[in-house]
């Protein structure tokens, strides 16, 4: 909604702009051993529960939004900012490229707050919200929610803990 003066978006009202956001650097893994230099190389193993790269469809629950996005889930972030710690995304973050969008935008609404990093999109239906979008270095990025997302076993998935609260 914008504001009779200013003319502006307010912060906590659907805006329809693109920002920056910060996707959380991934933890460092301890050094494997090294093997005997006669010995084949190893092939890197994905983390347990990790999913082959494929292209994943997600919606929110009543499916006015739509969406495709290709990768490998490895992990996932749970975050405990104020937005995160109510909703209880699990976010997945990818290159924009990899997130494909087939609801029209008009039916995206979108909040953001603090910062404006992200643009939280959601349904004005149902009230989910599948995906935000935003900048990490210079790069546009999605957060998927990777609970919108079919056949995903949540058990199965590494979950880092992000401290978003402290930003």
């Amino acid at each position: 909604m914008a504001s009779p003066k200013t003319g502006k978006k307010t912060a906590g009202q659907p805006a329809r702009t693109t920002a920056a956001a910060k996707a959380p650097a991934a933890p460092r893994k301890p050094a494997a051993k090294k093997q005997a230099a006669s010995a084949p190389a190893a092939k890197k193993q994905a983390p347990a529960g990790a999913t082959a790269a494929k292209r994943h469809e997600g919606s929110c629950h009543c499916g006015r939004i739509a969406f495709e996005v290709e990768g490998a889930i490895d992990r996932v972030m749970d975050c405990n900012c104020s937005m995160c710690r109510r909703r209880g995304g699990l976010l997945w973050f990818v290159p924009r490229e990899s997130l494909r969008v087939i609801t029209p935008a008009s039916s995206l609404w979108t909040y953001t707050f603090n910062k404006h990093a992200l643009q939280h999109h959601f349904c004005a239906n149902c009230g989910i919200a599948p995906f935000s979008e935003g900048e990490s270095k210079g790069k546009a990025m999605a957060a998927v929610n990777v609970r919108c997302l079919e056949g995903i076993d949540l058990d199965g998935l590494q979950v880092v803990k992000y401290d978003g609260r402290s930003l």
